[in-house]
């Protein structure tokens, strides 16, 4: 939505890394998840080179708002995603990237607290 702040933003990564890090199983963070990695809303970045892949890991920016993704599998969506891209109010701040950082350890210490985050049967959970 246009009108959630990066903050709300910040907080709705949060959530969603902390439920894959604290269900049972074996979770799947993709690089840059932990740094509010963009891909400025590609929704296939496979071939879309290092511009929209991109991991700054000095951590001044996520990659966010860099222009439209490739259009062989967005331009259809290029109407809702402009707007967004050229809004600054979606654009973290190294604050707020760190800040997710630091979020990601916490969840993962607490994952690594107890082995019951990690049971390996299905026995083992029920």
């Amino acid at each position: 939505p246009m009108n959630l702040s990066v903050d709300e933003r910040c907080r709705i990564n949060h959530l969603a890394s902390s439920m894959m890090a604290l269900s049972q199983g074996i979770p799947f963070f993709h690089a840059g998840d932990e740094i509010l990695r963009s891909k400025s809303i590609d929704r296939d970045s496979y071939n879309s080179g290092d511009w929209f892949n991109k991991l700054d890991f000095t951590y001044e920016t996520n990659n966010w708002g860099v222009g439209l993704p490739p259009s062989e599998k967005n331009e259809d969506n290029w109407p809702l995603m402009k707007p967004r891209l050229e809004n600054p109010s979606f654009k973290p701040a190294k604050g707020h990237i760190l800040a997710s950082l630091d979020s990601f350890v916490d969840i993962l210490k607490i994952r690594y607290s107890s082995p019951l985050f990690r049971l390996s049967t299905a026995s083992d959970i029920k």
